[in-house]
């Protein structure tokens, strides 16, 4: 699924290297829908979606460098909802075990990073930190943190 990814983090490590920077590594942006199971995850992604700014979407768009105008008329509003609900990034929906998955097979096609974006990060990142962090620990995907009181 992540063929192109794959292929962007050599390249990017291939110049870096050539460059005397061995260390690059690659960052990526993900928008993150998880829930409880599969169903409630893609009903939520499909209801942001289904609701999105497009005036913003195209903003964005068009503020990042693209032609929304080159987009046909009729494929344009689809478009700008992939727009919205992935900003030129990931967006990752499913349950934790799904997302935790996902999550590992980004790691696999090179990245080494993820910026996380969530629709309320408050009632959000709780669930991710329980439920998919340590998935993710045994997956070997993610190094555990001891946290210092």
């Amino acid at each position: 699924g992540h063929d192109h990814l794959r292929e962007h983090s050599r390249n990017l490590r291939k110049v870096a290297a050539e460059a005397g920077n061995p260390d690059v590594g690659l960052v990526c942006v993900s928008i993150i829908v998880c829930r409880e199971t599969e169903a409630e995850a893609q009903s939520f992604f499909k209801h942001l979606r289904d609701n999105a700014d497009l005036v913003a979407a195209r903003n964005l768009a068009v503020q990042s460098g693209t032609d929304v105008d080159a987009v046909p008329k009729e494929k344009q509003e689809e478009f700008l909802r992939d727009v919205a609900m992935s900003a030129g990034s990931v967006a990752l929906v499913g349950s934790p075990e799904q997302i935790a998955v996902q999550i590992a097979d980004l790691h696999a096609a090179g990245v080494n990073a993820l910026f996380l974006g969530f629709h309320d990060y408050l009632k959000e990142l709780p669930f991710f930190a329980e439920r998919v962090l340590p998935i993710l620990e045994q997956m070997n995907v993610r190094i555990p943190v001891e946290i210092v009181p």
